[in-house]
């Protein structure tokens, strides 16, 4: 199961440390996030998102304006997939799966939307590459 969320922050919006259960990309369309973790710092702007595994605590700032669009993703669909954070180049695929897992949800500032697990990123992302 992925789960979607869609947020909108004003600049200066801090989220304060904190972890999910389920493993999660964190990708601004619009805007410029900071991440923290013990792991490191990462300024992200729209064209990168952030892998964080489950359980780790991790702090998000809002440089402006931010989009977020957040992919939580099940324990089930993470095999294989780094188990410490990591910088995420976003291609013009993973963006559009992205942004379409979180149209998916109602219209409201914060939503939330299941999606089915055949539309996981990493399978679309691996099926692009052999395409090309």
């Amino acid at each position: 199961m992925l789960r979607a969320l869609a947020v909108g922050y004003g600049p200066g919006t801090v989220l304060e440390r904190h972890s999910h259960r389920w493993a999660q990309l964190v990708y601004a369309s619009e805007g410029v996030m900071r991440v923290e973790t013990e792991d490191g710092v990462w300024v992200v702007p729209s064209h990168r998102a952030v892998w964080i595994p489950a359980s780790v605590g991790h702090a998000i700032a809002m440089s402006g304006q931010v989009s977020m669009r957040t992919l939580y993703l099940a324990p089930a669909l993470i095999a294989g997939l780094p188990e410490r954070c990591c910088v995420v180049e976003v291609s013009p695929l993973l963006r559009e799966l992205v942004l379409h897992a979180v149209a998916r949800a109602a219209p409201a500032p914060c939503s939330w939307v299941v999606v089915n697990p055949t539309s996981n990123v990493r399978i679309a992302e691996e099926r692009q590459a052999r395409a090309s």
